[in-house]
Parts: C-alpha cells; structure tokens; sequence
C-alpha cells in the first residue's frame, strides 16, 4: 500500500535522527594531526653537515606526518 505522507515524514525523521547520531558519534574518532613532532631536543651528535643550521629541517620537523605523501 502506498504509505500516507505523514508516515513517510515520521520514517524520513527517524532516518535523520540516525544520521544525526551516527554524525555526533564519529567525530569522537576523527582525529586532528599535531603540527609538532615528538622530538624536540638538540640535532644528535654525528650527523652530516647538511644537518647542522638547516633551516629546512625546522619547516620539515612542523609538517604534520599525514602530509608526507611516501
């Protein structure tokens, strides 16, 4: 039979109400990068020169590790 208007209203509301729920309970397992690595002392002694006041490393040590593409 062919459902009355107020019956699919009442089935589409339920349906967002799901929706809604299901939205709100998985931002609870989204997570954001960190901008900060873990390490954060001096360069470890014995690196190569290119190590040493390297700008670069600076801007490479902040990028998140979702955004290194390997």
């Amino acid at each position: 039979g062919q459902a009355s208007i107020e019956d699919r209203l009442r089935a589409l509301e339920e349906r967002l109400r799901r929706l809604e729920s299901l939205i709100a309970a998985s931002k609870a397992y989204v997570s954001t990068p960190s901008n900060t690595s873990a390490y954060t002392g001096p360069p470890p002694e014995g690196l190569p020169s290119y190590f040493k006041d390297n700008p670069w490393l600076e801007i490479l040590r902040r990028r998140p590790v979702d955004a290194i593409d390997f």
